[in-house]
């Protein structure tokens, strides 16, 4: 989202009513957690999709039949999951 242009077209009655203060805060917030999503979300979905491809590899080696079998429970795991729950933010609260 772009915070200038929003941030622009807003009427000025909405910066009467809001302290300049907890409009900053608020900004400076998202910046922050934007950043923290970027540096250790992305690190942390990098490992583990690394440790899933790595389990994943084993499992093949291992046992090629029953390692299908698992993994091909992931597809239905998620449209059933969609199914019942089509809005992820709706689970979450």
């Amino acid at each position: 989202m772009n915070y200038t242009i929003t941030y622009k077209t807003l009427m000025l009655l909405f910066f009467d009513r809001n302290r300049t203060g907890d409009l900053m805060s608020r900004l400076t917030n998202d910046v922050n957690m934007l950043q923290q999503l970027l540096s250790s979300g992305l690190l942390t979905l990098l490992s583990d999709l690394f440790i899933f491809l790595a389990i994943s590899i084993y499992m093949f080696y291992v046992n090629w039949q029953l390692a299908l079998l698992i993994l091909l429970t992931f597809p239905i795991l998620f449209f059933v999951t969609r199914f019942f729950c089509p809005s992820y933010s709706k689970c979450l609260s």
